[in-house]
């Protein structure tokens, strides 16, 4: 899948030889191609004007490589060491690899993917592992991600439970634990959100300190779990220095951006892509009626809202009103 002038216009094009792009989309491929032998340049190159771009997965993929350049993060060495393992899984057919992002619909897209021929990249390769394919991910609203992700690390499974003391899943073949464990960390307040009972009102009031503490932990880098945290963080790739993925599709406009998505694979590649993806794991309503966003203390909001400040700002979110006066 060679991006060169020769493979690559043909397919910006249809069978009448109209633009399949817009204007705009079409200068923004060529200064991309023009600057660098990937699809999207890194921030080393010159900017290419991806906030004025139609798309708003490219859009959102250039304020975080804006973000890069500006310095907001620390040296890519710190923040790997700061985050868990970052995976990513390619398909070939599809001319993409995703980027793993735990609590946004991960499931169903690496289930999409799997199929196809291609495989992991190895985090460690970031992106030489499939240089010229598209690389994307979905981000979700932090606030919303973390109460549903605060619920995740308490499941039995694979990198969760974290405070040993989950319900068994029967499904799941392992715990593998991933977290302080029994007795330690934010563990030592409040109770397991998924053994509490939505209407006992001392229930509540335990499972929102021990969400507390543990907000309280990812504040003071205690506790890492890819359930909850930083997105932006985990969409900085290796070994460019910098590099970014080239499409952010937004959890909460997946339909539209997944079509976005398909789009521009067609043209680019005259990729076929599968519609999009149905959930695999959705967090249970029973769930949320022992604990969700509308509970939260507005100050605690505000520390959720710091906490992902980076996210909300680099990865154009809007900060939700409950946050109060943010700016970027």
């Amino acid at each position: 899948l060679d991006i060169t002038a020769t493979t690559l216009l043909p397919r910006l094009l249809d069978g009448k030889g109209n633009p399949r792009l817009s204007r705009r989309q079409l200068s923004y491929f060529a200064e991309a191609l023009a600057t660098s032998q990937d699809m999207i340049p890194s921030p080393a190159h010159a900017a290419p004007p991806t906030l004025a771009h139609d798309l708003k997965g490219l859009q959102r993929a250039g304020l975080l490589r804006e973000c890069w350049a500006r310095g907001v993060f620390p040296p890519l060495e710190e923040v790997e060491a700061r985050r868990t393992e970052v995976l990513s899984i390619a398909s070939l057919p599809m001319a993409a690899v995703y980027v793993f992002n735990g609590k946004v619909a991960s499931s169903a897209l690496r289930r999409t993917f799997s199929g196809n021929p291609g495989g992991i990249a190895p985090p460690q390769m970031g992106r030489s592992a499939y240089p010229r394919l598209t690389w994307f991910s979905f981000v979700r609203d932090p606030l919303e991600r973390l109460v549903s992700g605060f619920f995740e690390v308490h499941r039995y499974g694979h990198e969760r439970d974290a405070c040993q003391d989950a319900p068994v899943d029967p499904g799941a073949q392992t715990g593998d634990p991933d977290g302080p464990g029994a007795g330690r960390g934010f563990c030592r307040f409040g109770i397991n959100p998924l053994r509490a009972a939505a209407n006992n009102e001392a229930h509540r009031r335990e499972v929102l300190n021990r969400f507390e503490a543990m907000v309280s932990d990812l504040e003071a880098g205690r506790f890492r779990n890819q359930h909850v945290e930083s997105q932006s963080a985990r969409l900085l790739l290796r070994p460019d220095k910098g590099g970014t993925v080239d499409f952010i599709g937004d959890f909460g406009d997946m339909e539209a951006d997944w079509e976005d998505l398909t789009i521009l694979q067609e043209s680019l590649f005259g990729a076929e892509f599968p519609p999009m993806p149905a959930r695999r794991h959705v967090t249970s309503q029973n769930w949320y009626a022992v604990f969700n966003i509308s509970v939260l203390p507005w100050k605690l909001v505000k520390r959720v809202c710091n906490l992902y400040r980076n996210d909300y700002c680099c990865l154009g979110l809007p900060f939700p009103r409950r946050c109060g006066v943010m700016t970027c």
